[in-house]
């Protein structure tokens, strides 16, 4: 039985959401899922967007494997509410959304804003300039008391391995760390995230700002991953409402959507998995 797992991508067809779906299809390209397309129509061109949107999924279904199934879902403008209402009853594994740049005179429309602040399911932000590759750095980051919170990832294993993903942990805590307790951080990652290979890196809570700032900064990224109901989860929303996350960044952001039961060892969760051969 087909266990293909669903993912949504929000476009407003223009150029930076057109070359962000591309940066998508190349991630999940031997992925067994579906994609679904997503379009809020936001002027009084709605039978102009029913045509667009038509033809894209036409143009992407004409070009993946055909065992992969594209729809399509228009929403009529001031409709945004009820597209929420539809990804969030929808059993998405995650949802996509295209941006032309972080530091723009317009960062993200109030409605990505509002489906980034209200998606019951992990979502990320693509920008226009992500370069696309097969091996890819990653850094997550999280408070300590929240380190089960790396659950969340088990869904992604697969996709790590097969692109040989590097994962940089920051975990901000109230205090330095003995040898002792590194340890056991170490031995806790490793029971959850098996065989992916990470680097570890501890952030005092007093300095956390500008830890994190630096990393951001200095580490090569393709992605960067945060938790909901974290410090960095409050960390990037302020970042991008202010428009100071630094520099023009090249790589999406991964708002991981935690619940209490996604993130327990026992629990169980939809996975990307390889396409059968």
């Amino acid at each position: 039985m087909r266990k293909a797992v669903k993912i949504g991508f929000c476009t407003d067809f223009s150029k930076s959401s057109k070359i962000s779906l591309e940066t998508l299809l190349f991630n999940v390209w031997s992925f067994d899922c579906d994609i679904h397309l997503f379009h809020l129509v936001e002027d009084d061109n709605r039978d102009d967007s029913y045509a667009r949107l038509c033809q894209l999924q036409e143009d992407l279904s004409s070009s993946l494997d055909s065992s992969q199934n594209v729809e399509a879902f228009l929403f009529e403008k001031g409709e945004s509410r009820k597209l929420i209402e539809f990804l969030n009853k929808g059993n998405y594994i995650s949802v996509s959304i295209g941006i032309s740049s972080f530091n723009s005179d317009s960062v993200m429309s109030d409605f990505i804003k509002e489906l980034y602040q209200n998606l019951e399911m992990d979502s990320a932000v693509i920008p226009i300039n992500h370069e696309v590759k097969i091996e890819n750095k990653g850094m997550i980051g999280m408070q300590y008391d929240h380190l089960h919170y790396l659950y969340a990832l088990r869904k992604y294993e697969e996709y790590f391995r097969f692109h040989y993903a590097r994962l940089k942990i920051l975990i901000l805590s109230e205090t330095d760390f003995s040898d002792t307790k590194l340890l056991e951080v170490r031995e806790t990652i490793d029971g959850i995230l098996k065989d992916i290979k990470y680097e570890l890196v501890i952030i005092k809570k007093s300095d956390a700002d500008k830890g994190i700032l630096h990393e951001l900064e200095n580490t090569p990224l393709d992605y960067f991953l945060f938790p909901t109901d974290d410090y960095f989860y409050s960390y990037i929303s302020n970042s991008i409402e202010k428009d100071s996350l630094p520099g023009e960044l090249k790589f999406s952001l991964i708002r991981l959507y935690i619940t209490p039961e996604n993130v327990k060892q026992e629990s169980s969760f939809q996975r990307i998995e390889l396409k059968p051969v």
